[in-house]
């Protein structure tokens, strides 16, 4: 009995330690430079004010006048360029497009993935940039994962006239259960409600 009991708390403890190693993977900033954009595209590098006086990475390129404008917002741990096919295929179309990198993601500084909590403030100054930028015309969202759920989480989701939100999960918890499931199977779901304590 007793060594069943050691067994037990040698597994809990090898368990609490995988899950804060993983669940600090998760939140680690993925800050990298970021090359010139590619040359079939006319995009321009800029950097967008944010309200708590940072400032947000991006490109834009401006479509035809008559058209609106679309903000592209990338998957975690991934940065403006997995926006790249959604942009040519929509300025070919004839939309202004709008790729910019989350906080702590490429070259938008943060200092740890929120999935989706503070990334919101940078999704807003973007869409804010857009709208102005547009003068009145009609301005979309596409969000992929992270970029899904920062345009829905924050204070206020985000302010547009058409939002596309691609792979996005429903809740933390559910997110914070698939991964651990990938990676430990089953029983990853049952160290989930640590790995969300964790996280907050």
């Amino acid at each position: 009995m007793r060594w069943l009991s050691l067994l037990l708390v040698g597994f809990i403890l090898a368990g609490w330690s995988t899950l804060f190693v993983m669940g600090g993977e998760l939140a680690e900033p993925r800050m990298q430079s970021v090359e010139r954009p590619p040359e079939d595209l006319p995009l321009t590098a800029l950097r967008i004010p944010r309200a708590d006086g940072g400032s947000v990475a991006a490109w834009f390129a401006a479509g035809d006048p008559s058209q609106g404008g679309i903000l592209l917002l990338h998957g975690i741990r991934a940065d403006r360029r997995q926006m790249l096919d959604r942009a040519r295929f929509l300025f070919a179309a004839g939309y202004s497009v709008l790729l910019i990198d989350l906080q702590a993601h490429g070259e938008t500084p943060g200092e740890q993935i929120t999935f989706g909590f503070r990334e919101s403030a940078d999704v807003h100054a973007a869409a804010d940039f857009l709208k102005t930028r547009l003068d009145g015309r009609p301005v979309g969202v596409i969000g992929v994962s992270l970029g899904g759920a920062a345009a829905l989480l924050g204070e206020s989701p985000v302010d547009a006239d058409a939002v596309v939100l691609e792979g996005v999960y429903s809740a933390i918890e559910q997110a914070a259960g698939n991964r651990l499931a990938m990676r430990l199977g089953k029983i990853g779901r049952l160290l989930a409600p640590l790995l969300v304590w964790q996280i907050k």
